[in-house]
C-alpha cells in the first residue's frame, strides 16, 4: 500500500545535512501519525514531499 503525501508547506526542512533533516521529518511524520508505520512510501512521493532529489531518497532507504 503506497501512502499519498500532501504537501506541507508550513514544515520547511531545517539547517544541517539534507539526508539528516529528512530522516528527522519522516520520524516526525510517523510518530505524529502524518505517515502509518510500517507502510510502503515510493521514492517520487517523498522527493516531491521534502522537495529533494530522488537520489537522496533511495540513499536513506
Amino acid at each position: 500500500m503506497s501512502v499519498e503525501l500532501a504537501m506541507n508547506d508550513e514544515l520547511p526542512l531545517k539547517e544541517g545535512t539534507k539526508s539528516e533533516n529528512l530522516t528527522e521529518r519522516l520520524i516526525e511524520e510517523i510518530v505524529e501519525g502524518r505517515i502509518e508505520s510500517g507502510s510502503k512510501i515510493s521514492e517520487p512521493e517523498l522527493a516531491k514531499r521534502f522537495e529533494v532529489s530522488r537520489g537522496l531518497c533511495a540513499r536513506l532507504s
